[in-house]
């Protein structure tokens, strides 16, 4: 064991610097785990990060509901920057139907947990 990592009444009597350990110890405290508790760990910890789907999941699974049953078929979600839907559509016919009926699907989009924010929709 290094000098310095004796305790603080040594390094005062030797007249050298006491460093406190700064690193954590472990939560099994030096205990060996089972993978499968490990994983269980794992996967509880990224969970709860992953409490929300991202706002370009829910509007794609949602599409179908917000655009007309001719228009969601030649039409998808590929991208949300901020407040923006980023729509591919396959020709401008299609693309002129969204434009024409844009208020009524970001109001409907607006209604979808997460998606509150959304204020445009731009096309490719």
């Amino acid at each position: 064991m290094p000098l310095y990592r004796d305790t603080r009444l040594l390094n005062d009597f030797r007249e050298m610097p006491y460093f406190v350990d700064s690193t954590k110890p472990r939560k099994s405290e030096g205990k060996v785990m089972r993978a499968d508790a490990l994983t269980d760990a794992i996967l509880q910890r990224l969970s709860a990060k992953m409490v929300h789907a991202s706002t370009l999941e829910t509007i794609s699974e949602n599409w179908n509901m917000c655009v007309d049953a001719k228009l969601a078929n030649k039409s998808f979600v590929y991208n949300v920057l901020g407040d923006i839907v980023f729509v591919s559509t396959i020709n401008a016919q299609v693309k002129q139907a969204i434009v024409f009926n844009q208020t009524k699907i970001l109001a409907k989009i607006r209604q979808l947990q997460g998606c509150e924010n959304i204020t445009k929709i731009r096309f490719q």
